[in-house]
């Protein structure tokens, strides 16, 4: 078995297997059952890590005899239990008849560990419950409070308070959901919900304003600093979900998640400040704060310096420190953090400062969740580090709603009103986390997602939705047009969608037939569009959309679909089960077929930036829109880098994509004849691109 790189061939068989006195074993198995017992309590190896073991030697081919020999060396040699022992052989031996299994007991150091998360569950409960309880005694004695408000807050929470201080109420509780999450799969749903609200702050911002404050604002400064503050109390939740993914996968740091976010939320005011000094007498930049940016820098500049001396868990300790400690100070005085950051405002209104405290506060949460998070050493369940870290912050963000929704805003603002949605979520979460954590070392089933059909699956709902709008902007163009919030299309950039959106289909059909090494391919190169997209919107305050979509909440709904299709790819491409040995392709190459696919990603990323930057092309007509022509241009933009995978393929692959694509290029040429003309200018380049694509195919 063999494997391409740069052009040479080598040998990977061997990295497959392991020698072990002379007898081959799998390497990928006996890494894990090693990993297993180093994560382990008691160095054992439990019936869950059998399961594991067992699962992963089923990669979809069945289990074959080096992964037997494999699994009956861990058993032999490996210190498990006697229900693992007991699974293992009955597995590799079907003859034998299995005992029945039974829970196994915990050991003493589990019992210890369950017991402190139940502590933890119980303290955190008792702090939300004392927190309302002194809210409400605030409201009543100094906010005017009614007292059947206060009567009732009081009952309420002696109940709840009661419940909840029992460390053995949470267990008696966990063991009437047998359905509950464990804290991996509570920290994917979790980071979802918390992505969700993130992009609905940074994507709108006005809406979110609009629904929180009856007053018009009538000042277009102020409503725009106002919707800046929005912006990066989205972005620090976008930091809160980056960090819950690390729980959730488990496939990278949180010191790497908080180093990227830095460089990504500092790339604006970087431009900004070098615009400044760039630009004569302009020495003040609206919209950033240079104390915070300073601050950032400095952590930043730490990262560096932690991540060259392998001090990781320093740097998540220090971003705690830095961001608790400046939403500390923005509590105090946020009137020096909005004069500092808007100063064309002499006197900001009460929404800026609302808006103000609610950013400090995500700064105190954010501080919240990496405090913990620095105590996850990579360890086997140190997910449930992000968890309390999450859970924790939750409970401030519940002690806030429900200040807000009893009192009003916590800046003595009148004109401020709750929502009352968002604040019930934040109480279902923090519920759920709750009883996650509390039932942490209860068995899970572990659920595994194969590379190649997970690929396959996601390659297949990419052709079938791009045909289905294609057949959608042919039969329902108005439909699809209110059901998306796109701005009515002319017929013309309709039509040229269809091809488009027929050309893609087609490219994707064909990649569903490929080998997983070419399938994941198309993926990463195809999935640069829409994290572009992505990025530019959550960071760099540039919303690419904003000109496309004019309804904000189906905007908003747009941004959350683009996130989910790459998360989606990412998922499918790098944290995904692969099989052993059946990832690579063909490695035989065609020059022609490969020089075919580089000539049609460079027409095609020509034509679409073209577009993009400089309008629509002359041939369409002065009275064609330009914002219209955006929509093609991401298409052929998106085609283009379908090509530049091909090129990067084996040569039947290449022949593959090449023979779908001419589906496109064909009907690129019959829409060419019917909207223009038959002249040279306008058909040569789509009948040398058919020309191309059958001479590397056929001659």
């Amino acid at each position: 078995y063999q494997r391409r790189v740069r052009g040479k061939r080598f040998n990977t068989m061997s990295s497959y297997y392991k020698t072990i006195q002379g007898v081959r074993y799998d390497r990928e198995l006996l890494d894990t059952a090693d990993k297993l017992i180093t994560g382990a309590e008691d160095g054992r190896i439990s019936v869950d890590d059998a399961r594991s073991l067992w699962d992963e030697a089923l990669d979809g081919q069945g289990v074959t005899p080096t992964e037997k020999r494999t699994l009956q060396y861990i058993l032999d040699h490996y210190n498990c239990t006697s229900a693992a022992s007991s699974f293992l052989t009955s597995q590799l031996n079907p003859e034998v008849k299995a005992e029945p299994e039974t829970q196994e007991p915990l050991t003493p150091r589990t019992k210890a560990r369950q017991a402190g998360r139940n502590n933890f569950v119980s303290a955190l409960s008792f702090v939300a419950c004392l927190g309302m309880q002194l809210i409400s005694i605030y409201g009543y004695f100094t906010r005017g409070c009614e007292l059947k408000v206060f009567v009732g807050t009081t009952v309420v929470n002696a109940g709840i308070t009661a419940f909840a201080i029992n460390p053995d109420h949470w267990s008696l509780l966990t063991q009437r959901f047998v359905r509950l999450p464990s804290v991996r799969q509570f920290c994917g749903m979790a980071a979802c919900w918390v992505l969700v609200v993130a992009t609905g702050m940074i994507a709108a911002p006005e809406l979110v304003i609009a629904s929180s404050w009856s007053e018009v604002i009538s000042s277009t400064p102020v409503q725009e600093a106002a919707e800046q503050i929005v912006s990066d109390c989205g972005r620090d939740l976008l930091l809160s979900a980056l960090v819950l993914l690390v729980g959730a996968t488990r496939k990278f740091g949180a010191a790497h998640v908080l180093g990227l976010f830095l460089v990504l939320s500092q790339a604006k005011p970087c431009a900004s400040f070098a615009h400044m000094y760039l630009e004569a007498g302009d020495d003040i930049v609206t919209g950033v704060s240079l104390s915070r940016f300073s601050v950032m820098c400095s952590l930043l500049l730490f990262g560096v310096y932690a991540h060259l001396t392998e001090e990781k868990q320093k740097f998540l300790v220090a971003g705690a420190i830095t961001n608790g400690m400046y939403g500390v100070f923005m509590l105090l005085d946020p009137s020096r953090y909005l004069s500092e950051t808007f100063a064309d405002i002499a006197s900001p209104p009460p929404v800026l400062h609302h808006w103000a405290l609610m950013f400090a506060i995500s700064h105190l949460c954010t501080a919240v969740l990496l405090c913990y998070t620095a105590l996850d050493t990579n360890q086997r369940g140190g997910e449930i580090f992000e968890a309390m870290g999450f859970v924790s912050a939750c409970v401030v963000n519940f002690l806030l709603h429900f200040h807000q929704t009893t009192l009003g805003s916590i800046s003595g603002a009148n004109a401020y009103v709750e929502n009352a949605g968002l604040g019930f979520g934040c109480l279902l979460v923090l519920t759920m986390g709750l009883l996650t954590i509390a039932n942490a070392a209860a068995p899970h089933p572990r659920i595994i997602f194969h590379r190649a059909p997970t690929m396959k699956y996601l390659l297949r709902a990419l052709y079938l939705g791009n045909f289905a709008l294609a057949a959608g902007l042919i039969w329902k163009r108005s439909e699809l047009e209110d059901l998306s919030g796109f701005k009515h299309l002319s017929e013309d950039i309709s039509l040229w969608m269809v091809v488009g959106h027929l050309t893609l289909g087609s490219l994707f059909a064909a990649a569903a037939q490929l080998s997983p090494c070419g399938q994941r391919k198309v993926l990463q190169y195809s999935m640069a569009l829409p994290l572009s997209v992505a990025l530019g919107c959550l960071f760099l305050e540039h919303d690419f959309m904003k000109e496309l979509i004019v309804a904000k909440q189906k905007r908003v709904c747009f941004h959350v679909f683009n996130g989910f299709l790459v998360g989606l790819m990412l998922f499918a491409c790098y944290y995904t089960k692969r099989y052993k040995m059946t990832d690579q392709g063909d490695t035989t190459e065609s020059s022609s077929r490969a020089n075919a696919c580089r000539f049609l990603y460079v027409q095609a990323l020509y034509f679409g930036g073209t577009m993009l930057y400089y309008g629509p092309p002359e041939v369409a007509g002065a009275n064609a829109s330009p914002t219209d022509w955006q929509l093609h241009a991401i298409i052929d933009l998106m085609i283009g880098m379908v090509y530049i995978a091909a090129a990067q393929l084996d040569a039947c692959s290449q022949k593959k994509l090449l023979q779908y694509g001419m589906t496109g290029t064909l009907a690129s040429i019959a829409l060419t004849v019917k909207l223009y003309d038959l002249s040279p200018s306008t058909l040569a380049m789509q009948v040398l691109s058919l020309v191309v694509a059958v001479h590397a195919c056929y001659m």
